[in-house]
């Protein structure tokens, strides 16, 4: 059997140094008040830790049904973390995850979420629109996505909490002041959800 998750979302957006485009614009429009919330959560630590990542799909629309595969990849050494933001505040863990459990990932190595070693899958399903996937890099272990609800035959955990939580462990890992990490860096991804091509 297939693990699942439901994911509705469009738009790659950069939250660093990237400008918006007028596409990722229009994105921004369609995400919700907790997606926003979400987007806006954590600081990001001047370093040159920097996140790349893409989905399989050029125009990062998907059809309800659909199969969706997310690629990343850093240039250091990095401890990554990447929730997905629904549009009602519920929040999803996709990595690490049940097949995925180590955090941490080489330079300069593509790492496919989920991988094409496991059985899980991103499946298109549930409320059209938009959803958005945070990606967090960090160059030391920390305690993000720990406070997650998991049964044995979840491959994607969801978070405790939802958006508050999210926002709240990220603005304390991203705390100038806080000893995790020297180095942090935020990439956000907005996709989009339609009913059919």
């Amino acid at each position: 059997m297939r693990s699942r998750i439901c994911i509705a979302a469009i738009g790659l957006v950069f939250a660093l140094a990237h400008p918006a485009m007028a596409e990722d614009d229009a994105m921004m429009r369609i995400i919700t008040v907790e997606q926003v919330t979400a987007f806006n959560a954590g600081t990001p630590k001047q370093s040159d830790l920097q996140i790349d990542a893409s989905v399989d799909r050029p125009d990062r629309t998907y059809a309800r049904g659909e199969l969706l595969k997310l690629s990343i990849k850093t240039n250091q050494d990095a401890f990554v973390t990447i929730f997905n933001v629904g549009p009602t505040g519920k929040v999803t863990q996709l990595f690490p995850n049940k097949f995925q459990k180590d955090s941490f990932i080489k330079a300069e190595v593509d790492t496919l979420v989920p991988s094409e070693a496991s059985t899980a899958q991103i499946r298109i399903a549930g409320s059209l629109g938009a959803e958005l996937i945070k990606i967090v890099a960090t160059n030391k272990p920390t305690d993000l996505g720990v406070k997650v609800v998991a049964s044995s035959d979840q491959t994607f955990a969801a978070l405790n909490g939802g958006v508050q939580e999210l926002v709240r462990d990220l603005e304390v890992t991203t705390n100038p002041a806080a000893p995790a990490a020297d180095k942090i860096a935020i990439l956000n991804l907005t996709i989009k959800t339609v009913g059919s091509r």
